[in-house]
């Protein structure tokens, strides 16, 4: 069983490894080759850390809309 606070952690994490995706994305129609690597590296410490923690545990992905729902009732 994952505690409430392991679960917000890993709402902040997906949070964050969304953010870094989308900014990948973007930087992927530039020459700015130091961030995408910077962004990269991020990406895989917070997936990393995502393994690390579910490990063991299911965990159900959450989707950017439903990411921005939760979002929207905490505002």
């Amino acid at each position: 069983m994952i505690s409430e606070e392991t679960k917000i952690r890993l709402r902040e994490l997906e949070g964050q490894r969304i953010t870094l995706e989308d900014e990948l994305d973007r930087l992927a129609y530039t020459n700015n080759f130091s961030r995408i690597a910077e962004l990269e590296g991020e990406l895989f410490d917070v997936k990393d850390s995502i393994k690390k923690i579910t490990s063991g545990h299911w965990f159900e992905d959450i989707s950017r809309a439903e990411l921005q729902k939760e979002e929207a009732t905490l505002q």
